[in-house]
């Protein structure tokens, strides 16, 4: 099967709640659509500027993944692998590098 990656540039406010607090605010996100794969939901990434991250603290843990490269994850609250970002991508992941990504699955990902 093949796996790939899609980049996208919404033009629309993006922003990530957990509860009442507004952990970032953009609107210049971009979206990462897995195709393939293990049927990832798409990921709206953000420039660290976008992101409160006083809110979070990095944690030790990294995984890796073959078409991305190596991932750094932030906690926040109970939550150790809900905020990722890769330091350092594969060339087919470069937009990627440095920005910040939080998980549809657990944070409330908003667009205005």
């Amino acid at each position: 099967m093949d796996h790939y990656l899609i980049f996208e540039h919404p033009k629309e406010q993006i922003e990530v709640w957990l509860g009442n607090t507004l952990l970032a605010k953009s609107s210049s996100t971009l979206l990462l659509k897995e195709i393939g794969g293990l049927g990832y939901p798409p990921v709206y990434y953000f420039d660290p500027k976008d992101v409160r991250t006083a809110e979070l603290k990095q944690n030790e843990k990294k995984l890796f993944c073959y078409l991305k490269g190596e991932s750094t994850f932030w906690s926040i609250d109970e939550f150790d692998l809900a905020i990722w970002s890769y330091l350092q991508t594969y060339d087919e992941a470069k937009p990627l590098e440095g920005k910040i990504a939080f998980s549809p699955k657990v944070f409330e990902v908003v667009s205005e």
